[in-house]
């Protein structure tokens, strides 16, 4: 198969896709917002700098806890009786985290060099800007076994995917992978399409997934197997046409009417706001262009109510502006460690499989999805009236950490559609009193502008390009927030 040129990229700031190649980085013409490159994989998102020095944060965390673990278990076993027996699960345990660890540092150098050359204190928006977004690496090494070990299962749904996109799609076009992970669906579809682009938040999982797709093995121990060693490789023959990289589904790194396709898979139920996510891949899939999704169900408005259900989501793609082509539920394995170890789990999930194609008018869009809030600086978008939405719970609370003689405190927001599902999303407590101002006055009466006024006075180093970052983090990515227009449209 002959290779086209690469999928070219589009400035998530200012949206132009006047993206230049400078020496470790892409730079915009238009609004000079650079973004570093790192193995050859960008990081597109609106902060880049500081979600690579809150990975880097969270390694040197991760390395600290299993110091502080070992040496809590070391001095347990020797007056325990208990922990002395536990002592032999304790150290595998132990050298299952240094391991896996040790794997994710050594992927990570390259980003450790860049943060440590350009390190900069966080500040709000910085913190804010990694609420809600990638997993921690620990919790997500387990899917390389997922996606490069021949189960039935993930082979099942590589056919499925694979299948529709050969079906409905078009095959002369390039596709996107969203929640690409460990990219095996990414590998999977290289053969069927002139291009591939695997996009997804977590930084070390990307990087390590580049290694094991240019043949190179790595061992993973998975937690939930009893720290059981696997050695993972890739299977299928090499393909030169997959290109990677770090952004949020909310705000997609591609120009408009760029895609022929878009897969979503096991995604839509943690995103903050499915509504945007649709809206972003509308906008950078072709006339007829499909997307084809395989995640549990995306939630409801209202929590109560649980997933949508298959006459909701036909509504939901239509007001998106697409056709429904073919819906149906399925049953899989997300990760099936039946035959890694007794004890393992093997938890079925309920997934939502469709595939819908871009429709040339839409009937109508969802609230709120339909500008760029980023790019809006013109007095109708400084006219809308935010509101906190009906039914999605915001909690933030003030923590007090005691563990082994040592006492810290910290601050924790728990938000959206992924309350419940995901960790909370920890910010610095300077933090709080901002942000629970902002969400005061966002209370369905007062415009952009007379919000923005006051918090000015409150905060005079924000600017009006900030304002509208924090409200595109509380409204296109974590879904916090509808608009209404306060003038008739």
């Amino acid at each position: 198969m002959e290779v086209k040129s690469a999928i070219s990229y589009s400035c998530i700031g200012c949206g132009t896709s006047s993206l230049s190649a400078e020496p470790g980085q892409l730079r915009c013409r238009q609004c000079s917002r650079s973004y570093p490159i790192v193995d050859d994989i960008p990081i597109l998102t609106l902060r880049p700098h500081a979600l690579l020095s809150a990975t880097v944060q969270e390694l040197r965390a991760s390395e600290t806890n299993i110091h502080n673990l070992s040496a809590f278990l070391a001095d347990k076993a020797s007056t325990d009786s208990l922990y002395a027996r536990m002592r032999s699960r304790g150290e595998d345990a132990l050298s299952g985290m240094r391991a896996n660890l040790a794997l994710t540092k050594a992927h990570m150098k390259s980003v450790e060099l860049l943060t440590g050359t350009t390190t900069r204190e966080l500040n709000f928006l910085d913190r804010l800007s990694n609420c809600g977004a990638a997993w921690p690496v620990d919790v997500m090494l387990q899917y390389f076994h997922q996606d490069w070990t021949p189960t039935d299962d993930f082979d099942r749904v590589k056919r499925t995917i694979v299948s529709a996109l050969t079906r409905h799609g078009q095959n002369a076009g390039p596709i996107a992978v969203l929640g690409a992970g460990a990219c095996g669906m990414v590998h999977a579809v290289s053969t069927e399409f002139e291009r591939v682009c695997g996009i997804d938040l977590c930084v070390p999982m990307l990087l390590i997934a580049r290694d094991v797709m240019r043949g190179n093995s790595i061992t993973v121990h998975v937690e939930r197997a009893d720290w059981r060693a696997i050695e993972l490789r890739r299977r299928q023959a090499a393909t030169d046409n997959i290109q990677l990289a770090v952004a949020d589904a909310s705000s997609l790194p591609f120009p408009d009417n760029s895609l022929a396709a878009v897969v979503t898979q096991f995604l839509l139920d943690i995103v903050g706001n499915p509504a945007r996510v649709a809206s972003e891949i509308r906008r950078t899939l072709r006339p007829g262009g499909v997307w084809v999704n395989f995640s549990p169900p995306m939630k409801a408005p209202f929590p109560q109510l649980g997933g949508l259900a298959p006459e909701e989501l036909s509504t939901f793609l239509e007001i998106a502006g697409f056709d429904v082509l073919e819906s149906r539920y399925e049953r899989s394995a997300c990760v099936d460690l039946g035959t890694l170890s007794d004890t393992a789990p093997n938890i079925l999930f309920l997934v939502q499989f469709f595939t819908a194609r871009k429709t040339s008018n839409p009937v109508g869009i969802h609230a709120g999805q339909g500008r760029n809030v980023l790019a809006s600086d013109d007095e109708a978008w400084w006219q809308g009236v935010p509101a906190v939405v009906v039914g999605r719970n915001i909690k933030i609370a003030s923590v007090e950490n005691f563990a082994a003689n040592r006492q810290s405190r910290s601050a924790e927001m728990a938000f959206g559609f992924i309350y419940g599902v995901a960790p909370p999303s920890v910010l610095e407590e300077q933090d709080t009193a901002q942000l629970k101002t902002v969400l005061v006055l966002m209370d369905g009466k007062r415009t952009f502008t007379e919000i923005f006024l006051h918090v000015a006075k409150q905060a005079n180093t924000i600017s009006r390009s900030d304002f509208r970052e924090l409200v595109h983090h509380l409204s296109d990515r974590l879904g916090l927030l509808e608009v209404a227009s306060s003038v008739p449209v």
